[in-house]
């Protein structure tokens, strides 16, 4: 059974963001595509092994703004 997180901004709700994911002790990333913050990540869509910790780069489109969310 996966695990989920919220990814959540006051400042960029409703917007788009590109999400990349990086599990920890992982070389592996993972696109989870673009999605509307807030943006619940399931990693039973991925790899129901994996869990909710690692890197997460999160690039706004209409701000051109990028983040780095680190999970641990």
């Amino acid at each position: 059974m996966g695990q989920q997180i919220v990814i959540y901004s006051e400042t960029f709700s409703g917007q788009q963001a590109n999400i990349i994911f990086t599990p920890v002790n992982s070389n592996n990333s993972y696109s989870l595509g673009i999605q509307v913050i807030p943006f619940t990540f399931d990693t039973d869509t991925i790899n129901s092994s994996l869990n909710v910790y690692g890197k997460y780069s999160i690039d706004i489109i209409e701000s051109n703004c990028n983040y780095i969310l680190n999970v641990t």
